[in-house]
Order: structure tokens, then C-alpha cells, then sequence
């Protein structure tokens, strides 16, 4: 069901989704995955997200959304079209969209050294350099928010 709609973008309410109350942005624009969503586009999803989100708080009640990208096949996505989903969340719900997993330094060093090897060391700034050889351990307090459930 078509709960909005302008030159750009359409917000769903899906027939089927991960939880009651569940909103579905998608661009008017053809886009079958986040990397065809043209830049000014995809900021207008994300700030119409925004507000949506501050609706599902105050007229649902809930403790916590979360914004879904799923982006291509491997990672879940159903529908042909690109899609970012708003899903409230409730203490208890049951919803799980992942499980973590802890790399070690090294992994995350590898990984840092293959997104980068592509990029000319000239075109880096000094901060980037600075990541690239001296890779920063991130502090615990950040790991324990990005652990926080709704």
C-alpha cells in the first residue's frame, strides 16, 4: 500500500515484512541495487527516513528502529527493486538480522590494505596514510554501541 508519494520517491507500508508497522522507501527511478541510486536521491530517502522514524517512535510506541539496505541477492534482498526499510523495534522482539563476529587486527588490517589497494598512494591524504600504515585499534566504548540492541 502507497502511504506517499512524490516526483521521486514512494513510501510502502509492505504486505509482508519484519515487523508491524514496518515502512519500505523506494526510488520512482529504476534501481535494482544501492550503487545505481543516484547521490541526491539516496539523501532524500535517508532524510525522509529520518522522519519517519521520529513517527514510528511517537505513534507506535516503540524503544528503536532499525534502517535496512539489503543490497543484492547474497545479502537477503527479494525484490527487485532497491529498497531501504524502516523497521520498528521493541525490547524482546525477537528480530535478529545478524550475528556478530570479532575479527582479529590482522583480518581487519587485511581488509583495510584490499579496500585500499586500488587507490594510488598519491591520491591518499596524510590522515588516510596515517590509517593505512598505522591502523588505530577503535576504543571498547565504541564497540560496546555498536553491540547495543534496541
Amino acid at each position: 500500500m502507497i502511504l506517499l508519494e512524490d516526483d521521486d520517491i514512494k513510501v510502502l507500508a509492505p504486505a509482508k515484512g519484519f515487523a508491524d508497522g514496518q515502512i519500505n522507501i523506494v526510488p520512482n527511478q529504476k534501481a535494482l541495487i544501492l550503487e545505481q541510486v543516484p547521490s541526491v536521491l539516496l539523501g532524500k530517502m535517508f532524510q525522509v527516513a529520518v522522519k519517519l522514524s521520529s513517527v514510528q517512535f511517537e505513534s507506535l510506541g516503540v524503544q528503536g528502529t532499525n534502517i535496512v539496505i539489503q543490497n543484492g541477492v547474497s545479502s537477503g534482498q527479494e525484490e527487485g527493486v532497491f529498497s531501504m526499510k524502516l523497521i520498528p523495534r521493541k525490547e524482546g522482539d525477537g528480530l535478529v538480522f545478524y550475528e556478530s563476529k570479532q575479527a582479529t587486527p590482522s583480518e581487519l588490517d587485511d581488509v583495510l590494505h584490499r579496500l585500499l589497494k586500488d587507490e594510488p598512494e598519491e591520491d591518499l591524504d596524510e590522515a588516510q596514510k596515517e590509517i593505512v600504515e598505522k591502523p588505530q585499534e577503535i576504543p571498547s566504548h565504541l564497540y560496546k554501541s555498536l553491540r547495543r540492541m534496541p
